[in-house]
């Protein structure tokens, strides 16, 4: 029988959003988070793989105009919610995410799984503006991954 643990406390900021009326290729999910969210998201996601966890529920920063103003888009948020509750199903291949009220439920699949470590990664180490596609039962969506600030001289404290 397994020893159970503890699920590993989330520190760091993350923001997942939608914009109002995207251009073709800005539809879909877009996601920031700074280096110490992205390596507790990795966490809490290797715990939910490896300790076989129903789910967890994460905070999620609100998306302010100075976060969407370093991207450079220049458009509206239309949509983006208080929590993430994040769950592991093996069944599953990809990412689902639903929309339920004020929470975003992502369920995460095997091969879904690789792909999102390894784009947190990629924004853990700075990087941004890169998509990850992935099929759902409802068809293919786009990920966007975005630094959480664009320039150097804007601060993470501004971006409340």
């Amino acid at each position: 029988m397994q020893a159970w643990k503890s699920p590993p406390v989330f520190t760091g900021k993350l923001w997942i959003w939608q914009y109002r009326q995207p251009k073709q290729g800005w539809r879909g999910w877009h996601v920031s988070a700074d280096g110490q969210g992205a390596q507790a998201f990795i966490a809490l996601i290797d715990f939910l793989r490896n300790d076989h966890a129903s789910y967890r529920t994460l905070p999620l920063e609100p998306v302010s105009e100075a976060l969407l103003h370093g991207i450079g888009y220049n458009q509206v948020c239309d949509r983006h919610v208080a929590k993430l509750r994040v769950a592991y199903s093996s069944e599953l291949t990809g990412l689902e995410l639903v929309e339920e009220g004020n929470h975003l439920l992502l369920t995460i699949g095997a091969a879904g799984c690789v792909d999102l470590i390894a784009c947190l990664h990629r924004l853990a180490c700075g990087e941004g503006d890169f998509v990850l596609h992935t099929d759902t039962k409802k068809g293919r969506i786009c990920w966007h991954f975005w630094w959480p600030y664009a320039h150097k001289t804007m601060r993470l404290s501004e971006l409340r």
